[in-house]
C-alpha cells in the first residue's frame, strides 16, 4: 500500500542490494499466472476462457446495455486470470504486463476486433459525457503502456504493434479540451465537505495552511516506486505536516538538509502526519499530459487511512472519493505495486504493514531513503524542501517526456494515428 512509508531501522548494505535484486528479478521475471482481479462485492464464478469470452456480457460501467460498445472495449481489457474477471468497476481494471490475456490467440483476436469495430464505427461519439471519456481515455492509456512493441523495428507486424497502433488512434478521439479538463469534480474538496472521512484535513491543498507539499532539490519527483509502477499516468504528491503547523514543519525540513552526512535527523514530534495523493493525469485535446484535479487515492500515515476514487459515483456525479473499510480488498499486483505476494485480492487495510511497518519518524517516508532506478545503488536521502503544485506537475511531465512509451505513442499519434 503505502510505498512511501518504510521501516527505520538500519539496513546493511549487502541486505539492500539482495532484496533489490530479489525484487528486480520478481518483478521481470515472466509468470504463467497473474494477481486475480478483485471484488469486495460477491465472490467471482471461474469459468472457461472460452465461455468467458462466447458468453453474454453483464457490465453496465458505461451504459445501461451490456452490449453497447464502450462495455464490450471495456471488458474485453478487463484484468483476467484463468477465466476469472475482476469487478468491473475497480480503479484499475485493465491489463497489466505481468496478465498474459493477450497471448492467447482467441484473446488478441477479440482484442483487435473490438478495437477495430470502435474505430470503424466512431466509437468516441456515441457518449459525450466527458467523466465517462475521461476514464476511458485514462484506462486506454493504461492498456498503451503495458504493450511492448519491439523498440527497434516498432513497424514490423506483430499483435503488440497492432494492438498499439489501434489504441494511440482511439486515445486522442477521447481527448478533453483544457475547459473540459478544469470543469472536472475536485472530488477531494466534495469528500471534505460532505465529511467523508474525519480524519481528511480540509487544507491539504492550501499553499498557506498547515500541509507542506514537499519536493527535492535534484528536481525529480518524490514517490517513484509509485511513479515507475504507473508509467506516470498518475501524479503523486507528498505532503507533510508537523503538530504545529506549516512552520514548524517548514523548520523541520530546513534542518534535515543541514544534517552532516551520517548524522541522525531528529524523532518526529507526536501528531506528525504525512499523506501520498495520486491524482489523474489525461492527455487533452492538443495531445499534452495535464494533471486533472480528480484525486485517486489517498493515503495517510497516522492510522493509516486510506480514500479511494469509486467509479461507480464518479460516473453518477457523486462524491467519488470513498474511505477504504476494514473489509475492502484489492489486487496483489496493486496493492504492491507489482510484486505479487500472493494470488489475491488482499484486504487494503491488513496490507500497509508491508510498507511502513507502523514507524513514525522520517524514514517512515520512503522518499527520505530513496533508492536510485540504477540496479544496486545505495540509497540517496533527497534534500527535502517545501515546493508547490506546479513546480511537481513540470517535474512530472518532464519525467513522462523522457519514457520509450511517451515518445512511442506521440510518434503513432503524430504520424498518421490521431484523425
Amino acid at each position: 500500500m503505502n510505498i512511501i512509508f518504510h521501516s527505520s531501522s538500519r539496513i546493511p548494505l549487502t541486505c539492500v542490494v539482495a532484496v533489490i535484486s530479489g525484487c528486480c528479478w520478481w518483478i521481470l521475471a515472466p509468470r504463467s499466472t497473474p494477481a486475480a482481479g478483485d471484488d469486495p462485492a460477491p465472490r467471482q464464478t471461474k469459468v472457461d476462457d472460452a465461455q468467458a469470452l462466447a458468453s453474454p456480457r453483464r457490465t453496465t460501467v458505461y451504459d445501461s446495455d451490456p452490449q453497447h460498445l464502450w462495455n464490450r472495449l471495456h471488458d474485453t481489457f478487463r484484468a483476467r486470470i484463468g477465466g476469472n474477471t475482476g469487478d468491473p468497476w475497480e480503479l484499475d481494471p485493465f491489463l497489466w504486463r505481468s496478465e498474459d490475456y493477450l497471448a492467447d490467440e482467441q484473446g488478441r483476436n477479440t482484442a483487435l476486433k473490438v478495437l477495430d469495430e470502435f474505430l470503424a464505427k466512431n466509437g468516441h461519439t456515441m457518449i459525450k459525457d466527458p467523466l465517462k471519456r475521461a476514464l476511458l481515455q485514462r484506462d486506454l492509456w493504461t492498456l498503451f503502456d503495458t504493450l511492448r512493441p519491439p523498440k527497434w523495428d516498432a513497424g514490423q507486424k506483430n499483435t503488440q504493434t497492432e494492438l498499439a497502433t489501434r489504441v494511440a488512434r482511439i486515445i486522442p478521439r477521447l481527448s478533453l479540451t483544457a475547459e473540459e479538463i478544469e470543469n472536472l469534480p475536485n472530488n477531494y474538496a466534495e469528500a471534505v465537505a460532505v465529511k467523508e472521512a474525519w480524519y481528511l484535513p480540509a487544507d491539504l491543498w492550501n499553499p498557506k495552511g498547515s500541509w507542506v507539499l514537499l519536493g527535492d532539490n535534484d528536481q525529480m519527483p518524490l514517490a517513484l516506486s509509485h511513479l515507475h509502477f504507473f508509467g506516470g499516468r498518475s501524479a503523486f504528491f507528498v505532503f507533510l505536516r508537523l503538530p504545529n503547523g506549516r512552520e514548524q514543519t517548514k523548520k523541520y525540513l530546513a534542518e534535515l538538509r543541514k544534517l552532516a552526512p551520517g548524522a541522525e535527523p531528529e524523532a518526529f514530534p507526536a501528531g506528525t502526519d504525512a499523506a501520498l495523493v495520486r491524482q489523474m493525469q489525461l492527455i487533452d485535446d492538443q495531445g499534452k499530459p495535464v494533471t486533472t484535479k480528480v484525486t485517486e487515492s489517498v493515503q495517510m500515515l497516522e492510522g493509516p487511512f486510506e480514500l479511494k476514487l469509486n467509479r461507480r459515483a464518479f460516473l453518477a456525479g457523486k462524491p467519488s472519493l470513498k474511505a477504504i473499510v476494514e473489509d475492502d480488498s484489492e489486487r496483489d499486483y496493486i496493492l504492491f505495486i507489482g510484486s505479487n505476494l500472493g494470488e489475491g485480492p488482499s484486504k487494503v487495510r491488513r496490507s500497509c504493514f508491508s510498507c511502513h511497518q507502523g514507524m513514525k519518524d522520517i524514514y517512515s517516508l520512503n522518499s527520505y531513503r530513496r533508492i536510485r532506478p540504477i540496479p544496486l545503488t545505495p540509497t540517496v536521502k533527497p534534500d527535502l524542501l517545501p515546493t508547490t503544485r506546479e513546480e511537481e506537475e513540470t517535474r512530472l511531465r518532464e519525467w513522462k517526456g523522457n519514457r520509450y512509451e511517451w515518445g512511442l505513442l506521440q510518434g503513432l499519434m503524430r504520424n498518421g494515428a490521431r484523425d
